[in-house]
């Protein structure tokens, strides 16, 4: 095949680990391309589309421009979330995905697989989205929704059709930590004004992946914490099949060995 190029999106763009996770599984993938970050502010995605991205056959897209995205994308699949993360170049435009979904269900395997009761998902943009669908299609039937825009959360109600699940809407404050999974998407750095008296027995995913900067890591048994970097791999290994799919089997992808290389890389 000829040589393929994609990079990731975003502002700010400097610390993302998605070129090291790429390049390594391209590499063990025996395929051709290259991957970059290129920093692109909000309002500006389209632009760079049409003028600096215009020889790119893809890109992964992270804050603040996955609903631009989405806007931009011609056929899409962001199981109504409006969020897309995923760019890839057809031949009249941009077909759009949603990988986070599956980079959630993917980091939460071992969770999802005892089928947990409860879910909580902090925040109310565009992760949090993501993370609501991915709980629903996992069968998760209560979810608990806090966030400090509690008016913005409300709308996430919307993702849950057909009363597939139970879904509440309460102030950041409010959260005890009591649910059988978290899911936290407040960004890292961003203070959380939490009242929890006593340590969790549930699992937490945290979306974000500098770890140490999650104030709640020191709530949750160790052994029950999933990094935000399980997530990164999870939703790159289901870009990958969208960005490579017609140069290779995607079907037949080693999904345990491709992560094991890709969390290699980030050693």
């Amino acid at each position: 095949m000829a040589k393929k190029h994609f990079a990731v999106l975003g502002d700010p763009i400097s610390h993302s680990l998605s070129p090291k996770i790429h390049m390594a599984a391209y590499e063990y993938l025996g395929l051709d391309c290259s991957y970059g970050a290129i920093r692109v502010p909000a309002g500006e995605l389209a632009t760079f589309l049409e003028g600096e991205g215009s020889s790119f056959d893809g890109f992964s897209v992270t804050m603040p421009l996955k609903f631009e995205a989405a806007s931009i994308a011609g056929e899409t699949n962001l199981f109504g979330t409006g969020a897309c993360n995923t760019l890839v170049r057809t031949n009249t435009g941009f077909d759009g995905f949603n990988t986070d979904i599956a980079g959630i269900q993917f980091a939460l395997a071992e969770c999802l697989a005892i089928r947990p009761e409860s879910s909580a998902v902090l925040g109310s943009g565009a992760t949090a989205r993501s993370a609501v669908v991915a709980l629903v299609q996992s069968g998760l039937r209560n979810i608990n929704v806090y966030a400090r825009d509690t008016q913005k959360a409300t709308e996430l109600h919307d993702l849950v059709l057909n009363g597939a699940a139970e879904l509440t809407v309460a102030s950041i404050g409010e959260y005890k930590a009591l649910e059988n999974v978290t899911v936290n998407t407040i960004p890292a750095g961003a203070e959380l004004t939490l009242h929890v008296d006593s340590q969790s027995d549930g699992w937490l995913l945290s979306a974000n992946y500098a770890e140490n900067n999650d104030g709640l890591l020191g709530l949750f048994d160790s052994e029950r914490c999933v990094t935000g970097k399980e997530m990164l791999i999870g939703q790159a290994i289901e870009q990958i099949r969208h960005f490579v799919g017609k140069d290779l089997d995607v079907n037949t992808l080693d999904v345990t060995e491709l992560a094991a290389v890709m969390r290699r890389a980030l050693s």
